[in-house]
């Protein structure tokens, strides 16, 4: 991607091939595609003294759980004077965090649901498997059924270990 700058300042991102023709209609790119190279000398750089630039995706940032990050619209010039499309991270506030801690809720509500669902049969009394082994399968319902009590629930915690077969 490209971007269209004056000293520090974004004047048109994205930049493209479409948009150097469109701001120099009277000028033949003889389909040349160096859209930096291009841009030099062009009717538009003389009158606004602009320049065509790379911008370069930086990845992601890991965020917390209270944090919200956000793509940013427009690139800016790094501290190396290289132009950088970012993200900016943000606080989430006291509503958006009820309604993460709910939907995760959910998330883990229906999780264990599905979980005593598929294996109700290995503590049936049809089950073929040992005494022992159905002991631990209801262990791990009761583990379960208690990992609100777990600590760092819901947002940091080790989910009950399922028995082995």
């Amino acid at each position: 991607m490209f971007a269209k700058v004056k000293d520090t300042s974004v004047l048109v991102y994205p930049y493209t091939m479409d948009t150097l023709k469109s701001e120099n209609p009277y000028t033949n790119f003889n389909g040349e595609t160096n859209l930096i190279g291009l841009y030099e000398g062009t009717e538009d750089q003389i009158e606004t003294g602009a320049s065509i630039v790379e911008v370069t995706f930086l990845s992601m940032p890991n965020s917390k759980r209270n944090q919200i990050v956000t793509k940013n619209a427009t690139p800016h010039k790094d501290d190396d004077g290289n132009w950088v499309l970012g993200y900016t991270i943000t606080e989430k506030t006291g509503a958006e965090l009820e309604q993460a801690e709910a939907e995760t809720l959910l998330a883990y509500t229906e999780k264990v649901s599905y979980i005593k669902q598929e294996y109700a049969q290995n503590v049936s009394p049809e089950s073929t498997l040992t005494e022992a082994k159905k002991a631990e399968w209801v262990s791990y319902f009761s583990a379960l059924d208690n990992i609100s009590e777990l600590e760092g629930y819901p947002w940091v915690f080790d989910f009950p270990e399922m028995p082995t077969d």
